[in-house]
């Protein structure tokens, strides 16, 4: 996981008790960006999720049966023009094989004011991945992690010393036959209008066993997802999870699964 960053860029000022959020951007913006740009990467490479198979276009369609106290936001509206980007966490030179996956959805003509950022911006982007849950907790979590990796060069240490994070980390090393037929969370939890909080899903309406062994196509997923697309429409149903119980849906701890049989998933 993001070992790319390794050794890229000098420390600068990375406090993660201190600041851990101001330290994130140091390492992920001033230290890995900065220094791709200053090295003459143009279009500069990312710092997550390098590896894309593909993107493309869609519409984002609001249920017309949604209920009322359902349309929040862009659920009040009706539809949107969408471009989705799928890939994997890793080098564009790894295999796919057991890569953690990622979709990017942006949306336009969006509704506005927004409620950070820019007001008037019409776009609204949602980011998930292949896994239901985050690998740490907090910033200051996601800070220690991503400093064992890109000033220490070594995630040895902070992962011996984090077995919860280790675990997750393995859960999400597994196969995919299609970035078409993974469900997709969001793992952490986001406001749903006043007082309420939920956790988005993507559930594919494409159904593939995994494959049961490595692909000899290193960029399989790309050619699969190219090969689907050439042949029809492919769909994915957007769905929420209301936070119903604060003591087993924690806000702050990214790594607990909000339970399904206390509150399931909503198209």
């Amino acid at each position: 996981m993001s070992e790319h960053l390794k050794g890229e860029g000098a420390a600068g000022a990375v406090d993660c008790g201190k600041d851990p959020i101001q330290s994130l951007v140091q390492m992920f913006v001033e230290m890995v960006q900065k220094g791709r740009i200053a090295k003459g990467q143009c279009p500069a490479r990312r710092p997550v999720f390098l590896k894309p198979h593909g993107v493309v276009k869609g519409t984002f369609k609001i249920r017309e049966d949604l209920p009322q106290d359902l349309k929040v936001g862009l659920f009040a509206g009706t539809e949107y023009p969408a471009w989705v980007r799928f890939s994997s966490d890793t080098l564009p030179t790894i295999s796919d094989w057991k890569t953690t996956l990622g979709i990017g959805i942006k949306l336009f003509d969006t509704p506005t004011p927004k409620i950070f950022g820019q007001p008037e911006e019409t776009t609204f982007d949602f980011i998930l991945q292949n896994m239901d849950v985050f690998f740490v907790n907090t910033a200051t979590d996601m800070c220690e992690f991503t400093k064992a990796g890109v000033v220490d060069g070594d995630y040895g240490p902070y992962l011996k010393a984090h077995p919860e994070t280790a675990k997750l980390l393995d859960e999400m090393a597994k196969p995919a036959a299609s970035v078409l037929a993974s469900p997709y969370w969001s793992g952490l939890p986001f406001a749903f209008g006043p007082e309420r909080f939920v956790k988005y899903k993507l559930e594919p309406a494409l159904t593939l066993d995994p494959p049961a062994d490595q692909p000899a196509d290193p960029t399989y997923l790309a050619a699969d997802l190219e090969a689907r697309m050439k042949a029809g429409e492919q769909r994915f149903t957007f769905c929420v999870q209301f936070r119903t119980d604060p003591k087993t849906m924690p806000l702050d701890e990214a790594t607990v699964r909000w339970p399904e049989a206390e509150s399931p998933y909503i198209p």
